[in-house]
């Protein structure tokens, strides 16, 4: 058993092989990687500050149910790498896992259409912060657990603002697990959860969570940030 961190504690052992290092900013090295985690698994690492992404398809985690991961290294400033979508300009742009018991962690997704789309079954996403789109959980996604998630500053221009969500679930996925995720920020809603009746659901868990400032015009318009003489790109 190999623990990465005190929570949570997943059996590695079937998948503990290293099939890449991703130690520069080259997205056909990372498609790549992917190409030989969605054949055997393994893990990947990223070891490098930023990767621009340029494939107008998606960045796809389909190896069905063989245990597979990528998980960023941390840099030497204390930052995470970033997998930047700003060159993709493309409504398919995303990270999508259709796979089954993939690991994620320490992963930052920015400049995406779309963020993260959650498909695949039995998945645990951890120390995942998402930037401008949200993560989507749908097409019978069943059983997957979002550990430490942060998806903030989302926003759908072309709908004006409309549309764009912290979390998205849909109908068709169930038993999801949000443990400390944190929505903020978003031009939309902060969980939008279709099934959820009254205070209760049977399909989705929130353990530890919080979400605050969403559907403010100010922020996700950058009113706030130009007043406060705040620029982030």
């Amino acid at each position: 058993m190999i623990c990465l961190d005190a929570f949570p504690c997943k059996n590695l052992v079937s998948f503990a092989t290293t099939i890449a290092t991703i130690t520069s900013d080259n997205d056909k090295e990372l498609e790549d990687a992917i190409s030989k985690l969605n054949k055997s698994g393994g893990i990947i690492y990223i070891d490098t500050p930023i990767i621009h992404v340029s494939s107008k398809s998606p960045l796809k985690i389909l190896s069905g149910s063989i245990e597979g991961g990528i998980i960023d290294k941390q840099q030497p400033d204390g930052s995470y790498p970033v997998i930047e979508f700003t060159h993709a300009v493309s409504t398919n742009s995303r990270l999508e896992i259709s796979g089954s018991n993939q690991f994620l962690k320490y992963l930052i997704i920015q400049n995406s259409w779309k963020g993260i789309w959650l498909t695949g079954s039995k998945n645990t996403l951890e120390h995942i912060y998402n930037f401008d789109s949200g993560f989507q959980i749908s097409d019978n996604a069943i059983s997957n657990t979002l550990n430490y998630c942060y998806s903030y500053r989302n926003i759908n221009f072309p709908n004006f603002g409309a549309n764009d969500s912290g979390f998205f679930l849909k109908p068709d996925s169930s038993q999801t697990v949000f443990n400390y995720c944190f929505s903020f920020d978003n031009s939309n809603k902060w969980w939008d959860v279709n099934d959820k009746e009254g205070d209760s659901s049977v399909s989705v868990s929130y353990l530890h969570s919080a979400c605050w400032n969403n559907d403010n015009p100010d922020v996700f318009t950058g009113k706030y940030d130009y007043d406060n003489n705040r620029h982030f790109r």
